[in-house]
């Protein structure tokens, strides 16, 4: 499974106010981005996701966006809380992993201070053995800039662990990609390319999640460098290149009415895929929930992907061949 958390609110004017020089700007944005995360509440969020995760009974999941926040007299640990739901549910679910990317402390005008940590997260349910953990930010990424009178990298990361289901070893990455298009979307290619080169070796077959931010459905070219690479596609295994399959777009107060969906970035790959069945959650109206405050939510930005795959023991012989191939084209353009 893959799941974009979300941290509750658009935080892209911030930014972009600091890369254009408006620092003055900064402390009302901080104080109306604030209010719409307590808004859109992460706590009972985190319980409808529960939910999903209890209906899926997935052995893996990668979470992007679980993020630690303070300020405003407020403290939220989005991992934390969501396996707080998990366990008042009954299921077990350990962390095999994580990777800390950006972390930074912006000022706000009422709230004050507020400090967020990002993480991308791999979940193991209980009967999973993980091991050999690597968590690593990318190279690739915007050059720092001043936001609120600090210095800020926007970090971006993966994590990948070895998981053994059924007997069966598999490496599992989870991976969130910068969004956004023009230099981030040439960033977001780079980050790409660095998964890739870092996995070409791998011996074990590779199942990569994650909120990709390249788009599956008009082939962009992140996406596409993955295909070509050799990695496959669960959903278009599935579903075929003629079904969308969209997973993002819900408004940032997530009260929308209706979807309105325009890409689909929540990725499943894998480096060899005999077949598979995927499901698509958090992406019709009924997957809305009632807050204690009665007013309708979403459970995230994004849908979650749930993935029933069946990776053969050998690829099969044209797979293994642009599997090769793309490995050694990447690994190639890695040394240049």
């Amino acid at each position: 499974m893959t799941r974009n958390l979300y941290i509750g609110a658009d935080v892209d004017p911030i930014i972009e106010a600091a890369a254009a020089g408006y620092p003055e700007l900064i402390p009302g944005l901080v104080d109306t981005a604030f209010a719409t995360m307590v808004y859109t509440n992460y706590p009972e969020r985190a319980g409808a996701i529960a939910d999903e995760i209890a209906a899926a009974d997935p052995e893996l999941i990668g979470l992007q966006e679980a993020y630690f926040i303070e300020g405003g007299g407020v403290q939220l640990d989005f991992l934390a809380i969501l396996q707080q739901h998990l366990l008042a549910r009954g299921l077990d679910y350990y962390v095999a992993g994580s990777v800390q990317n950006t972390a930074v402390a912006v000022p706000g005008g009422q709230v004050g201070m507020v400090s967020l940590v990002d993480y991308d997260v791999v979940l193991a349910r209980g009967d999973v053995n993980t091991g050999n953990v690597v968590a690593q930010n990318y190279a690739t990424s915007f050059p720092p800039f001043s936001l609120g009178g600090q210095w800020l990298q926007i970090l971006r990361g993966f994590v990948a662990v070895d998981a053994e289901v059924d007997g069966r070893k598999y490496r599992f990455v989870n991976t969130h990609p910068e969004p956004g298009s023009g230099l981030a979307a040439e960033i977001r290619q780079g980050q790409i390319a660095e998964l890739i080169a870092y996995l070409h070796d791998e011996k074990l077959p590779v199942i990569i999640v994650g909120d990709m931010n390249t788009d599956g459905y008009t082939r962009a070219p992140g996406y596409t460098m993955l295909r070509e690479a050799g990695y496959e596609d669960a959903w278009v295994k599935y579903a075929g290149r003629r079904e969308p399959g969209l997973t993002a777009g819900h408004a940032p107060d997530l009260t929308n009415e209706t979807v309105d969906f325009y890409e689909r970035v929540d990725l499943i790959l894998a480096s060899r895929l005999g077949w598979a069945r995927v499901d698509i959650v958090g992406d019709e109206v009924g997957d809305r929930f009632l807050t204690t405050d009665g007013y309708y939510l979403w459970p995230s930005d994004h849908a979650g992907v749930v993935g029933r795959l069946h990776v053969p023991a050998r690829p099969s012989h044209v797979a293994w061949r642009n599997w090769r191939d793309g490995r050694r084209s990447w690994a190639a353009a890695s040394d240049r």
